[in-house]
């Protein structure tokens, strides 16, 4: 049986007294942390500071939390279950006695979407989503409220991703295909981009 001291996760502003919310960033860069990180107030269920927590960072490419949202579909092709989103740094350092626990480098290392919706948890059993305003750990109200929720849109250092291999006329599953596919990325000024992580996807074709 699992379970935790923490009740509670907010981002908060721990340079002012008060501790205000902050508000997640409403554009990054891939590749790049996050101009501000993080501070996770971590506290009980009688609002204590609860130090010693290490806070973990998730992206949820859906459109909510919980997942509830439609899935990413454009009009040729369908790409449910294969939305990734990969961050650098995921983890806090311990929180403090005051309940604070920081991020040093949460960035987004690599995705195949446009944008991303972190979540913050302790130990997978409380969980706090940044990008949902309406999100209140104090709050015991059972329905969702219907509210947009803005996620983060990720702007991406590559402009331009080119096969350089040839398209293979078939293959046989559980073989890798030979020759692998050999790809190229380019950035806005046309020269190479390095650190970049290409993903293969498999596309069904709706007609």
């Amino acid at each position: 049986l699992v379970s935790t001291p923490v009740a509670s996760l907010e981002v908060v502003d721990d340079t002012l007294p008060e501790l205000p919310e902050v508000a997640p960033p409403r554009i990054v860069k891939i590749g790049e942390a996050f101009a501000w990180q993080p501070r996770i107030l971590v506290r009980d269920m009688r609002g204590l500071p609860v130090p010693g927590r290490k806070i973990m960072a998730f992206a949820n490419p859906d459109s909510a939390w919980p997942i509830m949202g439609p899935s990413a579909t454009t009009p040729n092709y369908d790409r449910r279950g294969q939305k990734v989103v990969e961050l650098n740094c995921p983890e806090s350092e311990l929180s403090d006695d005051g309940g604070i626990a920081r991020f040093t480098c949460l960035g987004v290392k690599s995705s195949n979407v446009d944008h991303v919706n972190i979540v913050f948890s302790d130990s997978a059993l409380v969980f706090a989503p940044w990008n949902d305003e309406v999100y209140s750990p104090r709050s015991n109200y059972p329905l969702t409220v219907q509210f947009y929720r803005f996620s983060t849109y990720l702007l991406p250092r590559v402009a331009r991703v080119q096969v350089t291999t040839a398209v293979p006329a078939f293959a046989t599953e559980g073989v890798p295909f030979d020759p692998q596919p050999a790809v190229t990325v380019t950035g806005e000024n046309g020269a190479p981009v390095a650190g970049v992580t290409c993903y293969a996807l498999v596309s069904i074709e709706m007609g």
